[in-house]
């Protein structure tokens, strides 16, 4: 792949992992306890750091903890690093607003059905032994129902499978799914959504207008 090539699928993949957050922060809302409070007590924390402070001081800790800075843009500090044991990850950061509040993670890239729903299912398992049962667990097949490999990863490259696993928890949401950006390949992507930062971000929006 000639550079013209990488800048452009970065700024694609990019692109469609802060929209897939965008999504998930949309459709979550946070228990609120009396007077519209929060119930967190606690931020959801990734690689054991938690998701709260400035997204430079918090992509810093994950420096710390390992990853590596790769280039920043369209609004995203984009890391590397290993995540769950998986090395080469992709690790997006919103810096559009004063307060993290999502980091999201692109799992190294798969091109047969094999290894990426072996991916997918080992990191559903691990968030299923921390979190419990999920919200939403689903998967399903647009039109035919596939009963080879072959055909099953040309259907997920072809955006014709709905694969997503929701943790719902006190303090935030994990999104599990997948992206396909490229011909024949796909990547696992795992995305957290803090509870607790979520009127701070809210509010920092609202102060603009």
């Amino acid at each position: 792949m000639n550079m013209k090539r990488i800048i452009l699928f970065f700024a694609s993949l990019t692109f469609a992992i802060s929209m897939m957050a965008q999504v998930a922060a949309e459709t979550y809302q946070a228990p609120q306890g009396p007077r519209q409070q929060p119930f967190a007590k606690e931020h959801l924390k990734f690689k054991g750091v938690e998701i709260d402070g400035t997204p430079t001081s918090f992509a810093q800790q994950l420096l710390q903890k390992g990853c590596t800075r790769g280039d920043s843009g369209d609004g995203l500090i984009f890391l590397s690093g290993s995540v769950a044991g998986y090395s080469g990850c992709d690790i997006f950061i919103s810096s559009t607003d004063k307060i993290v509040s999502w980091v999201g993670v692109a799992f190294p890239k798969r091109t047969e059905w094999s290894s990426f729903y072996s991916n997918y299912s080992t990191i559903k398992d691990m968030l299923t032994q921390k979190y419990g049962t999920p919200t939403k667990d689903i998967l399903n097949w647009q039109g035919y129902m596939p009963d080879t490999d072959g055909m099953r990863w040309h259907k997920a490259t072809s955006q014709e499978l709905e694969l997503q696993t929701v943790f719902d928890t006190d303090k935030g949401r994990i999104v599990l799914t997948y992206i396909s950006l490229e011909y024949e390949a796909g990547y696992v992507t795992l995305y957290y959504y803090d509870a607790l930062n979520q009127p701070a971000v809210q509010q920092s929006l609202m102060e603009d207008l």
